[in-house]
């Protein structure tokens, strides 16, 4: 069984008190590596290597973002693994199947039509009882009335309900969901 934590947050500030709230109940010693997919500029993985001395992974798309991302991290004396390669691609799942302990994505499953594949492949990168976290905007609250039309349209808006989440993650063991329906 592999563990899932995910929450619905609207804005930066309260996103990242939201998800660093969840993780420090949560997170061990057992804990090794941590793995954020779409990982780009980095600042996550240098919070979770300072914080908790993990080894930090990530995958990126754009050669431009990995090379920024390792800028980062040497910046801050980390060396980390940070691939240049699509999520999607069967030959990197493969590879990294079970490799981590944490698996994370922020502001990511949201841009896909198959929203289930997007989760299933996080939990194929996880260890046997892994942690996986997702955080996904609400754009469906009172946050669509302060995003742009161009915002909303490149995001799977389908998905921000509790219903739909709760029939995308059934697979999985939840230990905690948060949807914050009013943003």
């Amino acid at each position: 069984l592999k563990h899932f934590l995910w929450q619905n947050i609207f804005t930066m500030g309260f996103a990242n008190w939201q998800f660093f709230k969840i993780v420090w109940k949560y997170i061990n010693w057992d804990i090794k590596n941590v793995f954020e997919v779409w990982c780009a500029p980095g600042n996550y993985l240098i919070s979770f290597h300072k914080k908790y001395g993990l080894n930090v992974w990530g995958v990126e798309y754009s050669k431009i973002w990995v090379e920024s991302t390792y800028k980062n991290l040497s910046n801050q004396w980390i060396s980390g693994e940070i691939v240049h390669n699509d999520f999607f691609d069967e030959n990197f799942m493969n590879k990294n199947s079970g490799r981590y302990d944490f698996v994370y994505s922020l502001w990511f499953i949201e841009h896909f039509d198959d929203v289930k594949m997007v989760v299933d492949r996080h939990f194929k990168l996880t260890k046997l009882w892994g942690i996986v976290v997702i955080v996904i905007p609400n754009l469906t609250g009172l946050n669509r009335f302060f995003s742009s039309s161009k915002k909303i349209e490149i995001h799977n808006t389908d998905i921000m309900n509790l219903r739909s989440l709760e029939s995308i993650f059934s697979a999985y063991e939840v230990l905690e969901m948060r949807y914050y329906w009013w943003i």
